[in-house]
C-alpha cells in the first residue's frame, strides 16, 4: 500500500471514529450523568444515611414528635427514592436541578469524545495494519487486536484525561445546571488542588485499558466469525451483524472490568476524610476504601446503568463508524 493510501485510510478512520463517538455520546449523555452519580460515594453513602435516619424516625413512638417525624420522613423518602432506579433518579434530577442537568458535562464530553475516538480508531487501525504486515505476529490474531487496542488506549487516556476530569466534576455537581459550567470547575480545581487535579483518575484509566482490549478483541472475533459463517466480506457486514458484534463484546468487557470505572469516578470526585485530607488517593487504595465502607457491592455501583448506557452507545458508535468507513472508502 502506498504512503498516500495509508494516509487516506488513517484519515477515514479518524473521521469515522470522531463522528461515531460524538453521536453515541450525545444520545446517551443523560444515562452517563446518572451512572456517574450512582458510582460516586457522595450519592451512595447519602442514600444509606437517609434510609437509616428514616428507619429511626419511623420506629419512634413518641406522640409529641409524630408530626415532625412525618414531615422529615417524607423528605427523606423523597431523597432515598431517587436511588431506586435509573428513570426515577432522572425525574428527581429534572425536578430539583432542571432538565439540562441530564446533559451536565456534555460540552467536555463531546470535546473529549470527538478527538478521543478519532485518534483511537485511527491509531488502532494503523497499528493493526502495521502489525499484520510486520510478519512478526500472526495476521488478524488476538495478539494483534490486543496490542493495537492497548497502544491506542494508552495514548488516548494520557492526552484526554483533563477533559474527562472536568466532565466528571460537572456531572457530580448538584447545583442547578445553569449556575455551573466547565470554567467554574477548572478554576476551583486548579485553585484547590493545582495542575495535578486534572490527572486524577489516570491510573484507573490505565487499568481500564484492559476493558478496551477485551472489547476490541471480542468484537473483531465475533465480526470475523459472522463474516466467515455467511461467507461475506467486510463491506457486506449488515446493520444487525454490526450491532450484535458491538453489543455482545461491550457487554462482556464492561461487566468483567467494571470496578475500575467506580475507582476512576471516586478519584475524580471532590471528597475529604475526617481529617480534611483527600479521601481517595490511588487506584488500589480507592478499591480498598470502597470495599471497607460499602462492601464488594460498592465496586459495582451503577453497573446496570453503565450497561444500559454503554451497550447502546457502543452499538451507535460502531454502526456510525463502520458506515462512515464504508462510505468514505
Amino acid at each position: 500500500m502506498s504512503q498516500t493510501k495509508k494516509q487516506h485510510s488513517a484519515m477515514v478512520h479518524f473521521v469515522a471514529g470522531g463522528l461515531g463517538g460524538s453521536f453515541g455520546a450525545f444520545v446517551t449523555c443523560p444515562l452517563e450523568v446518572i451512572q456517574t452519580r450512582l458510582q460516586s460515594s457522595a450519592f451512595r453513602l447519602q442514600r444509606t444515611a437517609n434510609l437509616r435516619v428514616s428507619r429511626n424516625i419511623s420506629s419512634s413512638g413518641q406522640a409529641a414528635n409524630l408530626s415532625t417525624a412525618s414531615v422529615a420522613n417524607s423528605k427523606l423518602n423523597v431523597a432515598a427514592n431517587r436511588f431506586k432506579g435509573v428513570f426515577s433518579y432522572g425525574r428527581y434530577m429534572v425536578q430539583h436541578e432542571g432538565f439540562f442537568s441530564l446533559y451536565k458535562g456534555l460540552g467536555p464530553t463531546l470535546l473529549g469524545v470527538t478527538p478521543s475516538r478519532a485518534i483511537y480508531f485511527a491509531l488502532y487501525s494503523t497499528t493493526k495494519e502495521i502489525l499484520n504486515k510486520s510478519g512478526k505476529l500472526v495476521a488478524d490474531s488476538s495478539l494483534v487486536y490486543m496490542t493495537s487496542a492497548a497502544i491506542a488506549s494508552f495514548v488516548n487516556h494520557t492526552v484526554t484525561n483533563p477533559l474527562w476530569f472536568v466532565k466528571t466534576r460537572l456531572q457530580l455537581d448538584n447545583r442547578e445546571a445553569r449556575r455551573v459550567n466547565a470554567f467554574h470547575i477548572v478554576r476551583d480545581a486548579y485553585k484547590s488542588e493545582g495542575i495535578r487535579a486534572f490527572y486524577r483518575g489516570l491510573s484507573a484509566s490505565y487499568v481500564g485499558i484492559s476493558e478496551t482490549v477485551v472489547h476490541f478483541t471480542i468484537y473483531e472475533k465475533v465480526k470475523a466469525r459472522l463474516l466467515k459463517f455467511q461467507q461475506k466480506t467486510q463491506r457486506d457486514l449488515n446493520v444487525i451483524e454490526c450491532m450484535l458484534s458491538a453489543g455482545v463484546s461491550k457487554s462482556i468487557a464492561a461487566s468483567l472490568c467494571y470496578p475500575h470505572e467506580v475507582a476512576r469516578t471516586r478519584l475524580r470526585q471532590q471528597e475529604s476524610d475526617f481529617l480534611g485530607k483527600q479521601k481517595y488517593n490511588s487506584f488500589l487504595q480507592t478499591l480498598k476504601t470502597v470495599v471497607k465502607e460499602e462492601g464488594w457491592r460498592g465496586l459495582y455501583g451503577g453497573l446496570g446503568t453503565h450497561l444500559i448506557r454503554q451497550v447502546p452507545n457502543t452499538v451507535i458508535m460502531f454502526f456510525t463508524y463502520e458506515g462512515v468507513v464504508y462510505l468514505l472508502e
